[in-house]
Formats: C-alpha cells, structure tokens, sequence
C-alpha cells in the first residue's frame, strides 16, 4: 500500500494455504485484481491493502470469527481512521461479515461507519459440502460445515444488525447502510448457488459470473468481474469522499455549507462600485488568512482529507491566489462548483492541448514577461494596449489559448481545465529557463480555472497578477 494519504483503502481478504499473489492473479502475464484495482486511474484515489489469513487442512486452523478479530488489529495498527471496502474471497466473506458484526456488538460507531462497502465472492454463506467431509479434526473447516452453529449464529447476527436497515433494537447511532455486491460463480463445484447467494443478502447486488470457486479471483480488465467491481467502487466510494471547506464570502455575504474555514472579504471586494483588494491588502490581510487555512488544514485535516472545497463568488485573482497557497506540491486536491458540477483537479486529460502564441516584447534587455490567459475571451489586443498606456517594459508576450480557441465554453470539464492548466505551468517553467524574472499574469477564464491555474504555478518567478476594472486593469495580489 502507497503512504499517500487518500482517504479511502480497499482490504482484500484471502487465505495463505499457498502464494497469496496466486490467489489473485490469473497467469503470470496478468496483474492480480489488487493491482488492476490500484492501477485505475478512474478510481486512484484509493488505495489497495492486503490482509491474509492461515488456511488448510491441519488442525490448530483459526475460524472466521476469530479471523475476524485478527483482521480488526491489523486495521486498526496499519490502516486506522480510513473509509474502507472490503473484498472477501470464499472464507473471507465470512470474515468481513463478522467484522462487521463484531463492530455493531461493540458498540464500535467510528469504526462501524468507517465501513463503505462490501464486495462478496464466492463466499459460503450456508456452508460448503467438502466441509462436512474434511472437517472433523479441523475448526476452521469445522466452521464451514452446513448448519454449523456459527454459520447459523452469523446469519441471525447479520439479519438482526443490517439487512434492510436492521432491526428495530439497534441503537440509533449505529444505523448504517453497507452497500454490498455479491458473485457467485456458475462453475462453482465447491460453493452451491444456494449458499453463495442467501436471502439474507437480499441487500446486495447480485451477478453470476461464469468461473468456478477460483477463477472468480483471477481476471483481468475486460472481464465482467472486473467491471462489476469497477462500476461498484465508482458509485458507492465516491460519494464518501470527505472535503475541507474554505468558504470565502467576497461578492456576496452566502456562506459555505460544511466544515471547515470560513473568511469574510466583503469589505474588500464589491461588485458596484467596483472594489479590488490593492496589493498592500493581499499582502497585509488576504494572503495571511490564507496561510492560517492552510495551516488550519495541515493540522487539523491533512490526516483525513487531501480535498479542499472552495465556495465564494470572488475576483479571478483571488483564485489564483487560493490556488498557489493549497499548491499541487502539497498533495491536495481543490474541488469547485463549476455551473452546477463540482469540478476538481485530482484528474488530467492528456489528449487536451492549448495552444500558445509567442510575440516579442518591447526590451530584449527587460527580465519581464506577459503571460495571458485568454479562455472565455481572446484579450491579447486589450492588454498590450493596456501595457502601452502605463508604458511597461516586456521582453516576451505569450498568450494561452484552448484547444478550440476562446469561448464560454472553451473548457467542458474539469480534466480539460487541469491540462490547461498544466500547460500554464509549462509556459511558466519555459520562461523562468530564458532568464525571466517577472511575471505580468492577465486572464480572462471562468474562476474555477483560475483557481487550477494556481494550484499548478508553484517554484515560479514572481507574478503579479492583474484585474480587470472598468476600463483597463490594476494590480493585484503577488505570488
């Protein structure tokens, strides 16, 4: 498992009677589910763990509730405080079954909701018939018999704690839904349909797949199983992602939902009559409440979340001011209402390409260049007549530019605006190798784009960007 610190951790649970890489792995070409898993980029936010237990036909083997017990001082000594998906093979299933329950019984609630989703495989709910043959000197196998007293146990113990809700004597507190996907495999001679798909997981999604009690394990990016899995984690771990919000009331006095750090600039900036923060102000009031919700951030929820939300209707500059305090080099992810959809910057489109337009300046002796961004608006003609009226020098003009060229809609997702914005930091990086200094930055692009333009331009020359006002432009904060 990666020492990032991604918020979500996905235990696969299988035995150790041979290589636990067999387990999950179909031939030697092929990557073990676990790493077909870590290595989606669709789904890279989480990351992969792995717990293993003894298995095998010799006596002195532990059961599943014991297992159980096994599995929850491993999580809580390597993965504590992490949402988790589990996914059991065979006797595994059991194993998170009980976990499960372990934690309802005691009275465990932060542990409990912790607990995402549930991914069932071939798993013996009822029992496994070679058990009742193996079985007698072995209480693992033991276990595992048809009508086994724990069987039975767990099955009244999971009726009772989750299906549909639970029942009506669970404590308020330690209500919770546990999204669960079960397959079963039509080849199955070790595990029977009627086990491996109960009625007592009636909550779950259910699929046949068409392998037998090992196979279900080993497969690849094309199978259904995979897919299922895929499509599983997409819907029911997403959604629990858990954000910092830094709600900045600017244009207006709405403020954020949610935890986290809220900052009042009203009286900095207004739409009529126009007011934007001067310099002085960013560097004396702005930039500092800034640098207390980073800290705030880094003390206080760097250990659950990498995710900052940001709300506030606020000048293009303020993002990108955010944006260069909660840096990409941090590890942080900035998330934004985008016209409704909450873009965020932890995904790139590599087949994205703005493009740029190099032009001379007016000193090739000058250690200053413009860079503008012109995404909602080709404004190139405005600002160099903008910089010929306060007779700035420059030695390079470089204008960024969509793929499709200008327009309000030039950028349609967020993948699209994290390569533009990463095409910003390249233009940045060239011009810092050809000796620049300064950095005039100008845009005209939708805020969300400006704050990923920010959260891109780090070990930068120093840019003093600039507002628009009513007509021309003024000077804004210094990054």
């Amino acid at each position: 498992m990666s020492d990032s610190k991604k918020n979500s951790v996905i235990v696969f649970i299988h035995g150790l009677n041979g290589d636990p890489i067999d387990t999950w792995k179909r031939d030697r070409f092929t990557k073990t589910l676990p790493e077909l898993i870590g290595s989606d980029q669709d789904i890279d936010d989480l990351d992969v763990y792995s717990f293993g237990y003894k298995t095998g036909f010799t006596p002195g083997q532990y059961d599943f509730r014991q297992i159980a017990k096994l599995l929850h001082s491993d999580i809580m000594a390597k993965i504590p405080g992490r949402d988790i998906v589990f996914v059991g093979h065979s006797m595994g299933g059991l194993v998170i079954q009980q976990y499960i329950i372990d934690r309802y019984k005691m009275n465990d609630e932060i542990n409990l909701k912790l607990i995402k989703g549930a991914i069932f495989l071939c798993v013996p709910f009822k029992g496994a018939p070679l058990a009742s043959i193996f079985g007698s000197f072995n209480k693992q196998i033991r276990s595992l018999q048809k009508r086994s007293n724990q069987l039975k146990e767990l099955e009244e113990e999971w009726t009772t704690y989750t299906l549909r809700g639970g029942s009506k004597i669970v404590p308020k507190n330690l209500v919770h839904s546990i999204p669960q996907l079960l397959m079963y495999g039509a080849q199955d001679g070790v595990v029977t349909e009627q086990s491996s798909s109960p009625l007592h997981l009636d909550d779950a999604i259910k699929y046949p797949v068409d392998v037998d009690h090992k196979g279900i394990c080993k497969t690849d990016e094309s199978s259904a199983i995979f897919k299922h899995i895929k499509t599983f984690l997409l819907n029911s771990v997403k959604e629990t992602k858990m954000s910092m919000m830094l709600s900045i009331q600017g244009y207006d006095k709405q403020k954020g939902d949610g935890e986290g750090v809220s900052l009042d600039w009203t009286a900095y900036i207004k739409y009529k009559p126009r007011l934007i923060p001067t310099c002085e102000i960013w560097e004396n009031q702005l930039n500092p409440e800034l640098a207390y919700s980073l800290n705030t951030w880094e003390e206080n929820w760097s250990k659950k979340t990498n995710r900052i939300r940001v709300q506030g209707k606020l000048p293009l500059t303020a993002g990108i001011a955010i944006g260069t305090h909660f840096s990409k080099t941090k590890g942080t992810i900035l998330e934004i209402d985008h016209y409704g959809e909450l873009w965020s910057t932890d995904k790139i489109d590599m087949t994205y390409k703005p493009y740029t337009e190099y032009h001379s300046g007016n000193s090739q002796q000058s250690k200053t260049a413009i860079l503008i961004l012109s995404v909602s608006k080709d404004i190139h003609s405005e600002v160099k007549e903008f910089l010929g009226l306060e007779n700035k020098n420059y030695r390079m003009l470089v204008n960024v530019l969509p793929e499709s060229g200008p327009s309000q809609t030039s950028i349609e997702t967020a993948e699209q605006a994290v390569a533009y914005a990463s095409k910003v930091k390249e233009v940045a990086e060239d011009l810092k190798s050809k000796g620049i200094n300064e950095i005039y930055l100008f845009l005209n692009t939708p805020f969300s784009l400006a704050l990923f333009v920010g959260h891109y331009l780090t070990a930068m020359p120093l840019i003093q960007t600039f507002d628009y006002t009513l007509p021309g432009y003024v000077e804004s904060c210094r990054i």
